[in-house]
C-alpha cells in the first residue's frame, strides 16, 4: 500500500478496516443519541465519497446511503466514476444527529469528535481520491475560513496528499417541488458531474513516478 509521508504517523491504527469499523462503533465522544455508522463498501476502494451524516433510515438499518436520498446520491456517483473503480460511502459525521421535526441539530465538536475516525479509514483504505458531498465535508477537508460549495464545486484541492474534490451534494434535490428549480438544481449538478469525472479520470490515468 502506498503511504503519503507523515500523513497519520502518531495515530493507534488497527490492522483492518472491519476492525477499524468495530472500534468506531463502541465510539461515544460525540455524545448523541444514535450508534455510530461508520462506513459502507468494499474494504480498498478507489473512490471515497464522503456525505454530511446518517439519517434516520440510515441510522436504523445500519447501512449509509440507504434511504431514497441516498440511492439518488449512489447513482450520482456510479455515473461519475463509470466503473473505473470502487467507491466507499463515509460521512464527517458518523451518528445521525437529533431531529427536532424541522432540521438535524449537530455542532462543529460532534464533526470534530469523528476527525480522528475519519482520518485513520482514509489512511487504512489508502483511496485515489476523494468526493465532497456539500458544505460539511468541504469545510472539514479545507483550510478556507468561509467555505461556500457555490464558489469551491468541481475544484480539486489536496488533502494531506489525496486528491480531495467538493462538489454539490445531490440529495438536495428532494428540498425542491418547483419543476423548474429542480430543472436547474440538476443542471447544476451534471456541471459538477461532468467536472468531477474530468479530474477522476486524470487521476487514474496518471503514471507513477
Amino acid at each position: 500500500m502506498d503511504v503519503h509521508p507523515g500523513l497519520f504517523d502518531r495515530l493507534d491504527l488497527p490492522d483492518s478496516i472491519g476492525a477499524l469499523v468495530q472500534q468506531w462503533n463502541i465510539c461515544r465522544k460525540c455524545r448523541m443519541q444514535g450508534t455510530p455508522v461508520p462506513y459502507w463498501g468494499p474494504a480498498d476502494c478507489d473512490v471515497l465519497v464522503v456525505g454530511m451524516f446518517p439519517g434516520k433510515k440510515e441510522d436504523k438499518d445500519r447501512v449509509l446511503f440507504s434511504n431514497k436520498a441516498g440511492e439518488y446520491c449512489r447513482g450520482w456517483m456510479n455515473s461519475i466514476v463509470m466503473n473505473r473503480g470502487t467507491i466507499g460511502y463515509t460521512n464527517v459525521m458518523a451518528c445521525c444527529p437529533p431531529y427536532t421535526g424541522m432540521s438535524f441539530q449537530y455542532k462543529k465538536e460532534h464533526m470534530d469528535a469523528c476527525s480522528p475516525w475519519l482520518d485513520k479509514l482514509i489512511f487504512l483504505m489508502n483511496p485515489k481520491v476523494i468526493i465532497g458531498l456539500g458544505r460539511l465535508p468541504l469545510q472539514r477537508f479545507t483550510s478556507i475560513a468561509d467555505p461556500k460549495i457555490d464558489t469551491q464545486r468541481g475544484i480539486k484541492r489536496n488533502y494531506k496528499g489525496y486528491p480531495f474534490i467538493p462538489m454539490t451534494h445531490p440529495a438536495q434535490m428532494q428540498q425542491f417541488r418547483d419543476k423548474k428549480r429542480r430543472r436547474a438544481f440538476e443542471e447544476r449538478l451534471l456541471e459538477d458531474m461532468h467536472a468531477v469525472r474530468a479530474i477522476i479520470m486524470d487521476i487514474f490515468t496518471e503514471k507513477p513516478l
